[in-house]
Protein backbone atom coordinates (compact mmCIF):
# COMPACT_ATOMS: atom_id res chain seq x y z
CA UNK A 1 0.00 0.00 0.00
CA UNK A 2 1.10 3.76 -0.80
CA UNK A 3 1.31 6.35 1.65
CA UNK A 4 1.60 9.83 1.28
CA UNK A 5 5.02 10.03 3.46
CA UNK A 6 8.12 8.59 2.51
CA UNK A 7 10.57 7.12 5.44
CA UNK A 8 14.28 7.78 4.86
CA UNK A 9 16.17 6.62 7.80
CA UNK A 10 15.30 8.83 10.59
CA UNK A 11 13.48 11.22 8.57
CA UNK A 12 10.04 12.08 6.81
CA UNK A 13 9.43 13.02 3.54
CA UNK A 14 6.11 13.88 1.74
CA UNK A 15 5.44 11.54 -0.95
CA UNK A 16 4.41 13.80 -3.54
CA UNK A 17 8.18 16.15 -2.61
CA UNK A 18 10.06 13.13 -3.65
CA UNK A 19 8.14 12.38 -7.01
CA UNK A 20 9.29 15.89 -7.55
CA UNK A 21 12.47 15.48 -7.02
CA UNK A 22 13.01 12.80 -8.84
CA UNK A 23 11.11 13.66 -11.49
CA UNK A 24 13.06 16.64 -11.85
CA UNK A 25 16.81 14.91 -11.50
CA UNK A 26 16.02 12.55 -14.09
CA UNK A 27 15.10 14.88 -16.40
CA UNK A 28 17.67 14.00 -19.15
CA UNK A 29 16.29 16.55 -21.77
CA UNK A 30 16.51 19.27 -19.43
CA UNK A 31 19.64 18.39 -17.30
CA UNK A 32 21.18 18.42 -21.23
CA UNK A 33 19.96 21.84 -22.15
CA UNK A 34 20.32 23.60 -18.67
CA UNK A 35 23.30 25.70 -17.70
CA UNK A 36 22.54 24.12 -14.06
CA UNK A 37 21.94 20.47 -14.86
CA UNK A 38 21.88 16.99 -12.49
CA UNK A 39 24.23 14.36 -13.08
CA UNK A 40 21.74 12.00 -15.19
CA UNK A 41 22.62 10.47 -17.27
CA UNK A 42 26.49 11.45 -17.46
CA UNK A 43 27.17 9.59 -14.39
CA UNK A 44 24.83 7.05 -15.12
CA UNK A 45 25.66 6.18 -18.79
CA UNK A 46 29.67 7.17 -18.85
CA UNK A 47 31.24 5.30 -21.28
CA UNK A 48 34.69 4.34 -20.20
CA UNK A 49 35.16 1.45 -21.72
CA UNK A 50 36.08 -1.09 -19.13
CA UNK A 51 33.99 -4.29 -18.10
CA UNK A 52 31.30 -4.76 -14.98
CA UNK A 53 34.53 -6.48 -13.19
CA UNK A 54 36.79 -3.89 -13.93
CA UNK A 55 37.91 -0.46 -12.84
CA UNK A 56 39.88 1.50 -15.68
CA UNK A 57 40.91 5.53 -15.07
CA UNK A 58 37.93 6.73 -16.48
CA UNK A 59 35.72 5.09 -13.53
CA UNK A 60 38.02 6.29 -10.67
CA UNK A 61 37.37 9.72 -12.22
CA UNK A 62 33.56 9.40 -12.21
CA UNK A 63 32.90 10.68 -8.74
CA UNK A 64 33.31 14.32 -10.31
CA UNK A 65 30.20 13.89 -12.08
CA UNK A 66 28.54 14.06 -8.59
CA UNK A 67 30.70 16.92 -7.75
CA UNK A 68 33.07 14.83 -5.80
CA UNK A 69 36.23 14.79 -7.72
CA UNK A 70 39.31 13.09 -6.54
CA UNK A 71 42.08 15.64 -5.71
CA UNK A 72 45.19 14.10 -7.69
CA UNK A 73 46.71 12.27 -4.68
CA UNK A 74 43.74 10.36 -4.50
CA UNK A 75 43.32 9.36 -7.98
CA UNK A 76 47.07 7.78 -7.37
CA UNK A 77 45.49 6.16 -4.62
CA UNK A 78 42.57 5.00 -6.00
CA UNK A 79 45.25 3.46 -8.98
CA UNK A 80 47.36 1.76 -6.23
CA UNK A 81 44.31 0.30 -4.95
CA UNK A 82 42.42 -1.11 -8.13
CA UNK A 83 43.60 -4.69 -7.90
CA UNK A 84 42.24 -4.57 -4.98
CA UNK A 85 38.82 -3.15 -5.86
CA UNK A 86 38.72 -5.08 -9.24
CA UNK A 87 39.01 -8.65 -7.26
CA UNK A 88 35.95 -7.04 -4.83
CA UNK A 89 33.95 -6.66 -7.75
CA UNK A 90 34.91 -10.08 -8.52
CA UNK A 91 33.66 -11.52 -5.54
CA UNK A 92 30.14 -9.79 -5.40
CA UNK A 93 28.65 -10.70 -9.41
CA UNK A 94 26.70 -7.89 -10.85
CA UNK A 95 23.20 -10.24 -9.99
CA UNK A 96 24.13 -9.98 -6.48
CA UNK A 97 21.05 -7.09 -4.96
CA UNK A 98 21.82 -5.31 -1.68
CA UNK A 99 18.57 -7.40 -0.40
CA UNK A 100 19.84 -10.84 -1.28
CA UNK A 101 23.17 -10.11 0.13
CA UNK A 102 21.06 -8.85 3.57
CA UNK A 103 18.93 -11.78 3.39
CA UNK A 104 21.39 -14.04 3.36
CA UNK A 105 24.13 -12.45 5.39
CA UNK A 106 26.70 -12.09 2.85
CA UNK A 107 26.51 -8.21 3.66
CA UNK A 108 29.31 -7.39 5.72
CA UNK A 109 31.53 -10.32 3.93
CA UNK A 110 31.21 -8.45 0.45
CA UNK A 111 31.10 -4.50 1.58
CA UNK A 112 34.49 -6.07 3.54
CA UNK A 113 35.48 -7.09 -0.16
CA UNK A 114 35.18 -3.53 -1.63
CA UNK A 115 34.94 -1.17 1.40
CA UNK A 116 37.62 -2.54 3.65
CA UNK A 117 39.86 -1.35 1.50
CA UNK A 118 39.64 2.13 3.26
CA UNK A 119 40.22 0.00 6.45
CA UNK A 120 43.04 -1.90 5.41
CA UNK A 121 45.22 0.73 4.02
CA UNK A 122 45.53 4.56 4.07
CA UNK A 123 44.41 5.65 0.82
CA UNK A 124 44.85 10.00 0.80
CA UNK A 125 42.25 12.00 -0.06
CA UNK A 126 39.74 8.46 -0.41
CA UNK A 127 36.56 8.58 1.73
CA UNK A 128 33.72 6.20 1.30
CA UNK A 129 31.57 8.84 -0.38
CA UNK A 130 34.16 9.18 -3.24
CA UNK A 131 34.58 5.15 -3.10
CA UNK A 132 30.74 3.92 -3.14
CA UNK A 133 30.19 6.86 -5.96
CA UNK A 134 32.96 4.63 -8.37
CA UNK A 135 31.45 1.19 -6.54
CA UNK A 136 27.70 2.03 -7.58
CA UNK A 137 28.02 2.23 -11.54
CA UNK A 138 29.14 -1.40 -11.04
CA UNK A 139 26.98 -2.83 -9.08
CA UNK A 140 23.68 -0.46 -9.19
CA UNK A 141 21.82 -3.08 -7.39
CA UNK A 142 23.91 -3.42 -4.33
CA UNK A 143 26.04 -0.51 -3.71
CA UNK A 144 24.51 2.34 -2.05
CA UNK A 145 25.96 5.86 -2.64
CA UNK A 146 27.37 7.93 0.75
CA UNK A 147 27.89 10.98 1.11
CA UNK A 148 26.91 13.26 4.69
CA UNK A 149 23.42 14.31 3.22
CA UNK A 150 22.99 10.56 3.14
CA UNK A 151 24.45 10.25 6.66
CA UNK A 152 22.16 12.91 7.73
CA UNK A 153 19.52 10.74 7.12
CA UNK A 154 20.45 8.18 8.82
CA UNK A 155 23.14 9.04 11.98
CA UNK A 156 21.49 11.21 14.58
CA UNK A 157 21.36 12.38 18.07
CA UNK A 158 17.52 11.68 18.63
CA UNK A 159 15.88 7.85 18.89
CA UNK A 160 13.99 8.45 15.87
CA UNK A 161 17.12 8.00 13.89
CA UNK A 162 18.47 4.06 13.41
CA UNK A 163 22.35 5.26 14.05
CA UNK A 164 24.14 6.84 16.41
CA UNK A 165 27.67 8.27 16.30
CA UNK A 166 30.64 5.37 17.37
CA UNK A 167 33.94 6.05 17.66
CA UNK A 168 36.05 3.45 16.85
CA UNK A 169 33.83 1.99 14.10
CA UNK A 170 35.62 0.39 11.00
CA UNK A 171 34.24 1.64 7.84
CA UNK A 172 33.29 -1.56 6.86
CA UNK A 173 31.29 -1.71 9.87
CA UNK A 174 29.53 1.82 9.51
CA UNK A 175 28.79 1.45 5.70
CA UNK A 176 27.16 -2.56 6.31
CA UNK A 177 24.67 -0.84 9.18
CA UNK A 178 23.45 1.65 7.08
CA UNK A 179 23.57 -0.37 4.01
CA UNK A 180 20.99 -2.53 6.21
CA UNK A 181 18.74 0.13 6.95
CA UNK A 182 18.76 1.56 3.57
CA UNK A 183 17.75 -1.84 2.39
CA UNK A 184 15.24 -2.48 4.96
CA UNK A 185 13.34 1.47 4.09
CA UNK A 186 13.11 0.10 0.76
CA UNK A 187 11.77 -3.28 1.04
CA UNK A 188 9.12 -1.67 3.60
CA UNK A 189 8.24 1.23 1.16
CA UNK A 190 8.50 -1.13 -1.68
CA UNK A 191 5.54 0.31 -3.78
CA UNK A 192 6.11 3.43 -3.07
CA UNK A 193 9.48 3.30 -4.06
CA UNK A 194 8.60 1.60 -7.16
CA UNK A 195 6.18 4.47 -8.25
CA UNK A 196 9.20 6.87 -8.08
CA UNK A 197 11.31 4.28 -9.81
CA UNK A 198 8.86 4.91 -12.82
CA UNK A 199 8.99 8.14 -12.52
CA UNK A 200 13.05 8.04 -13.49
CA UNK A 201 12.17 6.04 -16.19
CA UNK A 202 11.81 2.48 -15.14
CA UNK A 203 15.85 1.72 -15.93
CA UNK A 204 16.85 3.25 -13.13
CA UNK A 205 18.44 0.92 -10.08
CA UNK A 206 16.69 1.53 -7.14
CA UNK A 207 19.68 2.56 -5.00
CA UNK A 208 20.22 5.27 -7.39
CA UNK A 209 16.49 7.08 -6.91
CA UNK A 210 17.12 6.21 -3.64
CA UNK A 211 20.00 8.69 -3.38
CA UNK A 212 18.58 11.24 -5.08
CA UNK A 213 15.76 11.44 -2.69
CA UNK A 214 18.26 11.09 0.40
CA UNK A 215 20.67 13.38 -0.54
CA UNK A 216 18.01 16.20 -1.29
CA UNK A 217 16.61 15.14 2.15
CA UNK A 218 19.73 14.88 3.72
CA UNK A 219 20.48 18.41 2.68
CA UNK A 220 17.21 20.44 3.58
CA UNK A 221 17.69 18.92 7.34
CA UNK A 222 21.37 19.83 7.57
CA UNK A 223 20.31 23.39 5.87
CA UNK A 224 17.90 24.14 8.12
CA UNK A 225 19.97 22.32 11.82
CA UNK A 226 16.95 20.19 12.31
CA UNK A 227 20.13 16.91 14.10
CA UNK A 228 20.97 19.60 16.77
CA UNK A 229 18.88 19.74 20.06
Amino acid sequence: MTTEVLRVGGLQVSLSQAEDWVRNYFDADANKNSRKPFAYPAYDALATGSHSDELNDGDLLAPTLLNAAPKIAAFYALQSARERLNAGLKATPTGVTLHAAVEDSSLERRMQALIGVLDERKLPGVKLTTLTKILHRKRPDFMPLHDKFVSACYVGPHQRFPMSSEKGRSWTQYWVIMATEIDLDLVTQAENWARLGKLAGGDVAALRVFDVVAWKAGKEIISQGQRRG
